[in-house]
């Protein structure tokens, strides 16, 4: 739920907005973090400043998504922007900084190995992917 819905359902005077620190753009996402670890907000769904880890969409918003049409004029666009996005040296540093950020969080490694194992554990699933992977290339696995 965002929080302009958030406001819109509890109402405004349940909110309040103020500015904890001013900082330089390049060190927003880590002062946010700071103040995270410090204050511990209740309201907040996400533990990691600048990571969407943990969000859930709705069901209803899930829908939108797999259903919306996309026109070829926008397909277009969205390639040449996404060539250029993940081309770029920023990007890829960003990529990089993300990944030692959770490499170094041993709680969220320890949660994907546990999540890994259930997964590979599951034989239905493995059933799927075997199924569609034999359904992309044409091959038995």
């Amino acid at each position: 739920m965002t929080i302009y819905r958030s406001i819109l359902k509890y109402g405004y005077s349940n909110f309040s907005f103020e500015i904890l620190e001013y900082c330089d753009p390049e060190k927003a996402i880590e002062r946010e973090q700071h103040f995270l670890d410090m204050l511990k907000p209740q309201y907040n769904i996400l533990k990691k400043a600048g990571s969407s880890l943990g969000f859930k969409h709705s069901f209803e918003d899930i829908e939108k998504m797999k259903n919306r049409i996309w026109t070829p004029e926008h397909k277009e666009k969205r390639s040449e922007h996404l060539k250029r996005i993940h081309g770029s040296p920023e990007y890829k540093a960003k990529i990089l900084e993300g990944l030692n950020r959770l490499n170094a969080d041993t709680d969220f490694r320890e949660k994907r190995l546990e999540h890994l194992k259930r997964l590979h554990e599951n034989d239905e699933l493995q059933a799927k992917r075997l199924k569609n992977v034999k359904e992309k290339t044409g091959r038995s696995v």
